[in-house]
């Protein structure tokens, strides 16, 4: 999960956590920025998990609001809202992203693609926008979550699962909570790069050569994917996810200090475009989505 993260910032691309309760989603997405020296707090633009957010909430402008006084006529006015986003923004973490309002949710699609955002007052854009992370536990009715829409799925080109897998690891956690052992500390991250020194490596990844036979490579194992995410409803013909694979197999061989692609590379990057697609469809629990991820990756 963290070299996705990585990955996904290095190729300004926007990464998808999914998993059950007491994973370290939240930890890990919530603490991300902290590796970067020169964004505060105040520049992470937080997407509360809340079914009654509207559009006009995320990105700001005019709403109209209606007031009674008893005994007269409701009075119309229009209000100004400022935006939880804005172009200072450099990050938008969206914790549990399944939980907030999906129509509100679709506002997002421009700036989680185009790196801007719409408005009643106009285009606004993104320009430090560096990632979007966004976490999720896996939908239930139970929890009162909502399924993530394909559209918002396939704008998260990354993904990982996190939380347990085997009743000693489930062990492990409860007997550490119970000890009041296991407390959290993303404020220990230490900053190790700046998002200008980022932007080298962007530039340098995106640039990265691609050898014919690797290209080739890629070509059918993304047609094996798409065909292969098929069989559970996950159709996409516009060309995304191909690209996506493309652009993470360039970001992992950058970050592991090649000159070009290798086929490794590749297939490292189907593990993680699979799974941020596979997060976020519908399913019981963690353990589904990590054996339906693995099921998918190996019929590849």
């Amino acid at each position: 999960a963290k070299d996705m993260l990585l990955t996904a910032a290095v190729l300004n691309q926007n990464a998808l956590l999914v998993g059950p309760p007491g994973g370290g989603k939240s930890e890990l997405s919530g603490g991300f920025y902290r590796i970067f020296g020169d964004i505060n707090p105040d520049e992470v633009a937080t997407v509360p998990a809340d079914a009654e957010l509207s559009a006009t909430q995320l990105v700001g402008g005019r709403m109209k609001t209606t007031k009674t006084v008893e005994g007269s006529k409701p009075e119309s006015t229009e209000v100004d809202v400022e935006a939880l986003i804005n172009s200072d923004t450099k990050i938008i973490w969206a914790d549990e992203i399944n939980r907030a309002n999906p129509y509100a949710l679709n506002q997002l699609l421009r700036a989680f693609e185009n790196r801007e955002l719409s408005t009643t007052a106009g285009n606004v854009r993104l320009g430090k926008l560096v990632m979007a992370i966004s976490t999720m536990n896996p939908s239930e009715n139970s929890q009162g979550t909502f399924q993530l829409a394909s559209a918002q799925a396939s704008r998260h080109a990354m993904g990982a699962i996190l939380g347990v897998n085997t009743e000693e690891q489930r062990k492990e956690i409860v007997s550490q909570i119970l000890k009041r052992n296991w407390v959290p500390t993303p404020e220990s991250i230490i900053p190790v790069i700046t998002t200008a020194k980022l932007g080298e490596i962007t530039r340098r990844a995106r640039g990265l050569a691609v050898p014919e036979d690797v290209e080739d490579y890629m070509i059918g194992l993304s047609m094996r994917t798409n065909d292969t995410l098929a069989s559970v409803r996950i159709v996409e013909a516009d060309g995304r996810m191909s690209k996506q694979m493309k652009d993470t197999s360039k970001g992992l061989a950058t970050l592991r200090g090649r000159e070009g692609v290798h086929e490794d590379d590749v297939k490292d990057a189907v593990r993680y475009t699979v799974t941020a697609r596979l997060g976020a469809l519908k399913r019981k629990s963690g353990q589904q989505i990590s054996d339906l991820a693995e099921s998918i990756i190996n019929e590849v």
